[in-house]
């Protein structure tokens, strides 16, 4: 598994990611579920783990990282609840606190959550945000969960925020 911690919250997320990984196992190892990849839920052994950042960019560099796991074990299925898919043209288009929501379209310079969040919002910080409130239709692009922070939308893909 490899993938990038994008700014700001780069150092909070490697350290997590480490805990994770030095965490003591059960017998059969570490449960690792990937909801959108595997439909099981497995059992691993952690073989190799790497960082890489640039120290000069401080706290708001990308960390780089890459996790080798060795398959111990396989436990059931996991059950998912079905995703809801919202109409292309919702006629409400309303928060959960009842405020209007905006929409914005994707792109070329703008392609990633992150990118756009800083757009909207002013910081890439508020990325999960708008993933939260895209989720569906982010779902329809088949962007896998492990990219879908850092992933490139499609042009033209338009998001509420």
């Amino acid at each position: 598994m490899s993938g990038t911690f994008p700014g700001d919250t780069a150092v909070e997320n490697k350290i997590a990611l480490e805990k994770v990984i030095l965490q003591k196992s059960t017998e059969a190892g570490k449960i690792l579920a990937l909801p959108l990849i595997e439909e099981n839920i497995l059992y691993v052994t952690v073989l190799n783990r790497s960082f890489n950042f640039d120290a000069s960019q401080d706290r708001s560099g990308d960390i780089a990282y890459s996790i080798e796991f060795i398959k111990t074990g396989v436990k059931g299925s996991l059950k998912l609840a079905p995703l809801s898919v919202s109409p292309k043209t919702p006629s409400a288009n309303t928060s959960s606190r009842g405020q209007s929501l905006r929409t914005t379209v994707v792109i070329q310079g703008a392609r990633t959550l992150r990118s756009v969040s800083q757009k909207v919002y002013g910081t890439p910080a508020k990325a999960q945000q708008l993933y939260d409130l895209n989720a569906a239709e982010l779902h329809e692009l088949v962007i896998s969960g492990a990219q879908i922070m850092t992933g490139q939308l499609p042009l033209g893909t338009r998001l509420k925020y």
